[in-house]
């Protein structure tokens, strides 16, 4: 492939180039034309990444990794369901583009007064999986307190996320199964008893059995 060097230029009203018809402007070639050797920078990366030899057990056993690792926690032994709101409080000041300040260090607010949790979250292990994903609905998330997330998905043929550490400190969890919602600008944490989870599941097979 050949670049050319294209220059596009007037002299007073009269285009280099041109003929006597000054309303036509032309383009000239100026200069050698010159192949381009390179090639393409992604091509490049392809084929290295296509002649470098993968193997998986580099990085270990699946179960090991620790970017899967979420924390674990018991089971709930009693039903209860309680409000929390997530309060922020800011570690530095913010200001306008003049210098005047607008929320000063330590400025406290309830970040619900803005934000809306698009869905429900279940957060459960491994065992309750199959009862979580029976009770969401379209748009609900659910959260594995440890176990692997990534087998679950595969099982399951759906998106099982892991428990992140930062979300159990944030939200205050203490059990599974437990249910977040947001009503207006607070969280309501339901803790469900295993027992309670079961029967739940029990009363939902048995109305598909009798409607079917």
């Amino acid at each position: 492939m050949a670049v050319p060097i294209l220059l596009s230029a007037s002299v007073g009203s009269i285009p280099i180039g041109a003929a006597a018809d000054t309303d036509t402007k032309q383009t000239e070639i100026i200069g050698r034309l010159y192949p381009v050797i390179e090639r393409d920078a992604l091509e490049e990366i392809e084929a290295a990444v296509a002649a470098t030899p993968f193997d998986p057990g580099v990085f270990g056993d699946e179960e090991d990794w620790s970017a899967l690792a979420s924390p674990e926690l018991p089971r709930a032994e009693v039903a209860r369901t309680r409000t929390f709101i997530p309060f922020f409080t800011l570690s530095f000041e913010i200001a306008d583009a003049e210098g005047k300040v607008l929320y000063p260090k330590g400025y406290r607010f309830n970040p619900l007064e803005y934000l809306t949790l698009p869905s429900r979250l279940f957060v459960v292990d491994a065992p309750l999986l199959d009862w979580a994903l029976e009770e969401r609905t379209e748009g609900d998330m659910v959260l594995l307190s440890g176990g692997n997330p990534l087998a679950e998905s595969r099982q399951r043929k759906t998106a099982i996320f892991k428990l992140e550490e930062q979300i159990r400190t944030r939200f205050e969890l203490q059990y599974v199964p437990s249910i977040i919602r947001q009503e207006g600008k607070t969280l309501f944490i339901e803790e469900v008893t295993p027992e309670a989870a079961a029967r739940a599941e029990e009363t939902e097979d048995a109305k598909e059995r009798h409607d079917g």
